[in-house]
């Protein structure tokens, strides 16, 4: 045999498999399509990561503007509570100052215990 067409031997195996350069050029071949893969994999990942973050940052605008919702109509209710009582309070002035002083006896009695 000569040294241009010596062939390799599989270990444990008889048949040969190509010359060095056949070897190299399938190698290389091997790394090319491993490369490509792998950006294309990298791509693949990279658009989903940003579709992810789309769908995220939609998601937690969509919560904020409803917590902003539900903050504003507990403020509202909060006011025409308030409003509710102030009325009461002028319009029973002797009955709401009893109810806020049995109230604050027995929130007293609640804490002494």
């Amino acid at each position: 045999m000569s040294d241009s067409t010596a062939k390799t031997a599989k270990p444990g195996g008889s048949r040969p498999t190509g010359t060095d350069d056949d070897i190299e050029a399938q190698l290389q071949a091997i790394r090319d399509e491993v490369a490509a893969m792998t950006e294309m994999m990298s791509t693949f990942i990279s658009e989903k990561v940003h579709a992810f973050g789309a769908t995220a940052e939609a998601a937690a605008k969509e919560a904020s503007a409803r917590a902003r919702k539900a903050c504003e109509k507990m403020e509202q209710g909060v006011e025409q509570a308030e409003k509710v009582l102030d009325h009461r309070v002028q319009d029973h002035p002797l009955q709401s100052i009893l109810m806020a002083f049995g109230l604050g006896m027995l929130v007293s009695l609640l804490f002494r215990r």
